[in-house]
């Protein structure tokens, strides 16, 4: 329908997706060797590939969606490498504030070295946060840009959703929203 008006849109989409199944298939094999990683990169891409919302969020030009999935995998594939988790991490926090609630687990790592891991990872995402969301800051400041995002997200409603279908939800809503945020900075503490 809609996706000849928005080419631009549609081609950065379908490259996003297509980057996500390639960093699927590096991810197999860095999670396993020879035949084993090759197998499950195939599996992780086609999973990717075959799943409906991938398809739902293409067609209606949700790029920034697998951007922060591609970005998502480059931290699993980097995951030994602090100040790169950092960076993608960074990346897809600025592209879409849901990768925050991850971000206390990636910032742990692994290894005897939590503690020097988490800095690094600290100081690269602050960075890229400043040098990707300072130059965007409106008028109003750190305040305004709470309220034009932060804000604006907890406040406004989906028709589409289990919560926009039947407010008497709404607690329960709130748990969920608590919930993934506790259980990442449980994760950094217990890995």
């Amino acid at each position: 329908g809609g996706l000849a008006s928005l080419p631009a849109a549609h081609a950065a989409a379908i490259v996003f997706d297509l980057l996500v199944a390639g960093m699927l298939l590096l991810a197999g094999r860095r999670l396993r060797e020879g035949r084993e990683g090759r197998d499950l990169g195939v599996a992780l891409a086609f999973a990717w590939l075959a799943y409906p919302y991938t398809l739902y969020a293409l067609d209606a030009n949700g790029g920034n969606d697998a951007l922060v999935a591609a970005l998502l995998v480059a931290a699993i594939i980097a995951f030994t490498a602090p100040a790169w988790r950092g960076l993608v991490v960074g990346l897809a926090a600025a592209t879409k504030f849901g990768p925050l609630a991850v971000a206390p687990l990636l910032a742990a790592g692994s290894g005897k070295r939590r503690v020097r891991s988490t800095l690094i990872f600290g100081a690269v995402f602050a960075a890229v946060w400043a040098v990707v969301l300072i130059p965007l800051l409106p008028g109003g400041g750190f305040s305004e840009f709470y309220d034009r995002t932060f804000g604006y997200q907890a406040s406004r409603g989906s028709p589409f959703s289990i919560w926009g279908l039947k407010p008497s939800l709404e607690p329960l809503q709130t748990l969920t929203r608590i919930f993934p945020v506790l259980l990442g900075i449980a994760l950094y503490f217990v890995p």
